[in-house]
Parts: C-alpha cells; structure tokens; sequence
C-alpha cells in the first residue's frame, strides 16, 4: 500500500512540475511588453502599474520610440528587490 501512496505521489509530483514548467516557459518567452501587457501579465489593472510599479522604476527600453518592459530583465529585478526573503 505505501508503494502505491508513494508511485502516485511521484506522479502527482511531476505532473505538477510539468504544468508549472509549462506556465514559466509561456510567460518567459513573451520577449517585450507595453504598460498594459505587463499589467495582463502581473494580473492587475494597468491604474495600479502605474501607480505602484512605475515609481519603482521598473527596467524598461524605448524601442522606435516605444517603452517597453523586458520581461526576464523585469522578472529578475522583482525576484532581486522585491520577493520576500530576498537577500540584498
């Protein structure tokens, strides 16, 4: 019975790691974002980017005169400076 809690637990296990590799890679790939991508993408509403998130100072680039957001260079600034636990 143990072998069997344990071969399903394993199973669940990756199915799980699976799925959330798939999430990170489809969001890792986006590439460059406008202010109401990134919103979409973070899941709030574009007022509350730019209220919150635009003071921070997020990384952004200016493309043929565009702002965009790079969304790895973004993600890690979050994960640098605004996780919990983060070192600094």
């Amino acid at each position: 019975m143990a072998e069997l809690e344990e071969l399903i637990a394993t199973k669940i296990a990756k199915l799980v790691q699976h799925k959330l590799d798939e999430q990170t890679s489809d969001k890792q790939s986006i590439g460059y974002l406008n202010q109401a991508q990134m919103a979409d993408y973070l899941s709030i509403t574009p007022r509350t980017f730019h209220d919150k998130i635009m003071p921070l100072a997020p990384p952004t680039v200016v493309i043929d005169g565009l702002v965009r957001y790079p969304v790895d260079e973004f993600n890690e600034w979050i994960r640098d400076n605004y996780l919990l636990g983060a070192v600094t």
